[in-house]
């Protein structure tokens, strides 16, 4: 019982069972209403408005609310709501809002406002519909379809007997802000047309895998959601079998995310996101056959885009970017045709960010000698977003088959290099993006031209050209990473890293295949825009005597909680007066509220901030509101608040009238009805009214005398602690 009375008072009503609450009268409007015993009977809550409803821990309340119509209605639930197998509907309409760390059992569940369940359990024996609500999920079981029209947010795990329908503008799955792999079962179709399922690995620095257990119908999973039907989350730290993504640096430790994307792919971009940097490679060219020339390897850009040159708010809600990863060339298989050619990688294609990597040239084979060309790279004239380091490099040309001359070997596109000459018996180097590739020497292939390191994003060398092919010895991959040539009758080597060129065939033999593009993203975890508050206001109720703070959120990154700060009659001394849990991510408004209900009895002016903190510990704060608070009437100096109190709630003993104190000690003696008494001894009224707060919340109830002795003065209050 004590542990209830701590999470849902002070209660104005209370239901201890299935009799009449105390006190024994209808719900009104603002009340607080507490369930502390096990209850099967229904509770009427008669329309009313600014309701806050408490399940306690270990209650069960097996059934629903009657007239659950009212605007402003919090219910806190931390036993059981409802009842297995019940015959009952739950709708939670719009300005209502659910708050399950227990578990929630019904027959059909409509939402229309919010449903925050992640840390508790959800069961739906029929259907659940989300309709232009916000559920937050733990682990959540539908016996029939889920209807989804809005935001989803899951920590745990979402079992679907029937069908899962996500197919709404603006319907999105995704993980909560959490380390765990999160897993989505569906035994019928799962429509996600004009919605989206989305693993959260890409827009933020936690790794929280999404694993279905059936692709959708049309394949429109994003963002790293991945696609198992075993649902298997003891392997979710690497690149996912299937997947187009792995983090080099998910930005926990460093506070910068680096992602590298292998496989076509689409990036989510945090919203807010202030600038980032990309690295585009395209394929490498493939090698020649016959004593054939290395490939050319692939263009390279390395631009940053300065999103607040564009948008001041950073990226806008859903920013997404394209991305298509050129494969590397094929190695040629005879002598009468070159390698093939690598193909080009795009960031943003048709986009105001759009990069094209080009893709490398292949190299020559013996009988065709003449090696490819390289082509241009490119990217986007926007403001803001620009070239670094002069690192805008066309893709190069392969390397001439034997016997190939200078017209033979491959060029290189704009800012990219060209490959070597043949010679008898042996092939050219294919150029790299940091020089071009070698001559053969007589029947030694030529050396592929070295690659370029970009320490910002990791440490391997990129680009590079493949090794000419020769009948005494194969050329050497530029850098390392090009691919080797053969020599006598091998074949040549694949490229090793991102637009590498394949190395060209020893006599007889088959070129290797150029290295596969890559996308790079960059960015800083600080350079994306917190919370951003959409409004906030503070009202005064005079019968209630409470400040009520409201406010709002027009996105959340990584919001973690906000803290309710409150200065009196001055704005230099600031006190935290409490806190509310933040939604963490959010690309839709979101609504909070916190009451005050122990404002100062003197009155005056009280002003309020509301400081928000993200999982990293930097803050922000809102700007500040003001309510004036009438002073208590009393000709008294002392004045004791609330009366009547509740269990559990902290009692203000304030000093009313500050001309009547002059530095005395304060005695306080707390005398109950039964004669037992206890006494204490302040040096201030602070610290009377901070120590006596905490004493008097440890108070059985019952009804009390407090006598205050200060000087040759003393008065005595009346407390009844309900």
């Amino acid at each position: 019982m004590e542990k209830a009375w701590g999470q849902c008072g002070p209660c104005t009503i209370t239901f201890s069972g299935n009799g009449n609450p105390t006190p024994n009268r209808n719900i009104q409007d603002g009340d607080v209403v507490c369930i502390l015993g096990n209850r099967s009977s229904r509770i009427n809550l008669r329309n009313r408005d600014d309701l806050t409803i408490c399940i306690a821990n270990g209650v069960i309340y097996s059934n629903d609310f009657a007239n659950l119509n009212g605007d402003d209605i919090t219910i806190n639930n931390y036993g059981q709501f409802g009842d297995p197998g019940t015959n009952r509907d739950l709708r939670i309409r719009e300005s209502q809002v659910l708050n399950n760390f227990g578990s929630v059992f019904f027959r059909n569940v409509t939402n229309e406002g919010l449903i925050n369940s992640s840390s508790g359990t959800l069961t739906v024996e029929r259907d659940l519909e989300n309709d232009e609500g916000i559920l937050n999920l733990g682990n959540t079981s539908v016996g029939g379809d889920f209807i989804n029209n809005n935001l989803v947010t899951l920590a745990g795990s979402l079992t679907v007997e029937d069908d899962l329908d996500n197919d709404d503008n603006d319907a999105i799955i995704r993980p909560l802000n959490t380390n765990q792999c999160n897993t989505i079962s569906v035994g019928g179709d799962i429509d996600t047309d004009d919605g989206r399922i989305t693993g959260n690995n890409l827009t933020g620095p936690f790794k929280a895998p999404l694993l279905v257990n059936k692709s959708p119908d049309d394949g429109n999973l994003t963002g790293g959601a991945i696609v198992d039907p075993s649902l298997d989350c003891s392997d979710t730290n690497g690149p996912p079998s299937g997947g187009c993504w792995q983090y080099i640096d998910d930005g926990t430790v460093s506070g910068i995310v680096i992602i590298e994307f292998f496989d076509d792919c689409v990036w989510e971009a945090p919203t807010g996101l202030l600038e980032f940097e990309v690295l585009v490679v395209g394929g490498g060219g493939g090698g020649g056959a016959d004593a054939g020339g290395g490939g050319g390897a692939g263009g390279l850009v390395h631009a940053r885009a300065l999103v607040s040159e564009i948008e001041s708010e950073g990226l806008p809600v859903n920013s997404s970017f394209n991305i298509d990863i050129g494969p590397g060339g094929d190695g040629s298989t005879t002598d009468e045709d070159p390698g093939q050619d690598g193909s080009s990688t795009t960031f943003d294609l048709g986009g105001i960010y759009e990069v094209i990597a080009a893709g490398g040239g292949g190299g020559g084979s013996s009988d065709s000698e003449g090696a490819n060309d390289g082509f241009d790279s490119s990217i986007s004239s926007t403001t803001g977003f620009s070239v670094v380091g002069g690192n805008l490099f066309g893709s190069s040309g392969g390397g001439a088959g034997n016997d190939g001359n200078n017209g033979d070997r491959g060029q290189g596109g704009t800012d990219g290099n060209r490959g070597g000459r043949g010679d008898e018996n042996a092939g050219g180097g294919g150029g790299g993006v940091e020089g071009d590739g070698q001559n053969a020497d007589e029947e030694e292939g030529g050396n592929g031209g070295g690659g370029i390191q970009i320490m910002i994003f990791d440490d391997r060398i990129y680009a590079a050209g493949g090794g000419g092919g020769g009948v005494d010895s194969g050329g050497t991959g530029g850098s390392s990473v090009g691919g080797d040539g053969g020599e006598e009758d091998e074949d040549g080597e694949d490229g090793l890293t991102p637009g590498s060129g394949g190395g060209g065939g020893g006599e007889d033999a088959n070129g290797g295949v150029g290295a596969d593009g890559v996308v790079i993203v960059r960015y800083e975890i600080a350079r994306i825009l917190p919370v951003e508050f959409l409004s906030f206001q503070s009202t005064y109720h005079l019968a209630k005597r409470t400040g009520l703070l409201e406010w709002s959120t027009s996105k959340e990154w990584e919001n973690s909680h906000f803290e309710i700060e409150r200065a009196i009659n001055t704005v230099k001394e600031w006190e935290t007066i409490g806190r509310v849990e933040g939604q963490g991510y959010s690309q839709s408004p979101v609504s909070y509220s916190f009451e005050d209900t122990q404002l100062p009895a003197a009155g005056g002016m009280v002003y309020y901030r509301i400081k928000q903190v993200d999982f990293d510990g930097k803050s922000s704060y809102s700007v500040t509101r003001s309510v004036r608070v009438n002073p208590v009437a009393s000709n008294l100096s002392w004045v004791a608040y609330p009366v009547p109190s509740q269990v559990g709630t902290a009692i203000q003993l304030e000093l009313l009238n500050p001309e009547a104190y002059h530095d005395e000690l304060i005695g306080v003696t707390v005398s109950s009805v039964t004669g037992v008494a206890e006494t204490f001894l302040f040096r201030n009224p602070n610290e009377l009214q901070e120590s006596m707060a905490q004493k008097l919340a440890q108070m059985p109830r019952g009804l009390y005398l407090v006598n205050i002795s200060w000087g040759e003065k003393s008065q005595q209050v009346k407390l009844l602690i309900q």
